[in-house]
């Protein structure tokens, strides 16, 4: 799937919601091809106790109810159009879900993308204890 369709997959799932308890759903959507082809979406969720999720997790949930544990390509846009990296938490998620995740293409803007191990150069797993 082309970047540019990728990007507007995640775009048409944001929204602009929050209840009146503060609660923030939608603001970012994810959108990934899992290894077999299959386009896997999520959104993000935060909650005043803090126990919300990353859009990534939403994407990564469907894809694992489907299967699937190889990620192809993927990308994060808020719901202005700002595309962005995913955050070292879901960056470690998705490396974790499966090793040969290092090499997905994460879109960071537009036309580039960086193979995930980029963005996750020095993995807490590798360090031996001293």
């Amino acid at each position: 799937m082309a970047n540019e369709e990728l990007i507007a997959e995640a775009m048409k799932i944001t929204r602009e919601y929050v209840n009146p308890q503060n609660v923030s759903v939608g603001h970012v959507g994810c959108a990934l091809v899992s290894e077999g082809g299959k386009l896997h979406l999520g959104v993000s969720v935060h909650v005043n106790c803090d126990v919300g999720f990353c859009a990534e997790y939403g994407a990564v949930s469907s894809m694992l109810v489907a299967g699937e544990y190889k990620i192809e390509k993927i990308v994060s846009v808020h719901i202005g159009g700002t595309i962005f990296p995913p955050c070292g938490r879901c960056r470690e998620f998705i490396y974790q879900i499966d090793a040969s995740n290092l090499d997905t293409e994460v879109i960071v803007e537009n036309d580039k993308t960086m193979l995930l191990r980029e963005l996750l150069p020095e993995m807490w797993q590798m360090r031996p204890l001293k």
